[in-house]
């Protein structure tokens, strides 16, 4: 099996497991070039970044997705593990994503400040924007990390390869790619390794990992 068709074949799998997964292209998308110019402090969000909302997930550009299928199986199934995690629990995944961030929406009770002064006081929830440290955010993104891992590990790459990619995953939970969302680097580091020691994820209640092993294996 190509490396196309196996792309393919895990495109075909995750929209038999949730009907409603797509890929799409953010040079195709209205939406995201809007988003796009809103996010305009995250260089690359349309050029390199990925993006997965709800059940639909969001590539720069259908010429690189194509271009290389084997890389686009690898980050389409760490986005697999998202869209499996939001299905399951579309609230509890969303809030605690974007936790505590979120709570700046608060701030918008500041508009009831003609019934009280009181209210004004809700502006302090946009003190929530800043940087602040997201251990669920890293929960998540831990799973997803894990799986790219796995895929690795699966192909056969090297201990010494495996341990230059954990070191490139966590440098993304420290820097603005994911608005410094935990800085331990250490900790991320140490909970990645773990996730190459077994293959306890082929247990885990989101199916994504063993989908994805078992298309692995078809030949």
């Amino acid at each position: 099996m190509t490396d196309l068709e196996r792309l393919q074949l895990l495109e075909r799998r995750i929209k038999e497991l949730v009907p409603s997964f797509e890929v799409r292209f953010k040079d195709e998308s209205p939406f995201m070039k809007t988003l796009g110019k809103v996010l305009f402090f995250t260089k690359g969000f349309m050029t390199d970044f990925i993006t997965a909302i709800g059940t639909k997930v969001y590539f720069p550009n259908r010429e690189k997705y194509l271009a290389n299928p084997a890389n686009s199986f690898r980050v389409l199934a760490h986005e697999f593990v998202h869209v499996i995690d939001f299905v399951q629990n579309p609230i509890g995944f969303v809030s605690g994503y974007l936790f505590p961030q979120d709570l700046a929406l608060l701030s918008l009770f500041a508009l009831f400040s003609f019934l009280s002064p009181h209210f004004l006081l809700c502006l302090l929830f946009l003190l929530c924007l800043a940087p602040i440290p997201s251990t669920s955010r890293k929960n998540s993104e831990i799973r997803g990390g894990g799986m790219s891992l796995k895929i690795l590990q699966w192909r056969g790459e090297s201990a010494e390869r495996l341990q230059w990619w954990v070191g490139h995953i966590a440098a993304n939970f420290v820097n603005s790619n994911y608005w410094y969302m935990y800085p331990f680097r250490d900790k991320v580091e140490k909970e990645l390794t773990n996730w190459l020691a077994s293959d306890d994820c082929l247990a885990d209640r989101n199916v994504a990992y063993m989908e994805v092993r078992n298309i692995m294996r078809v030949q």
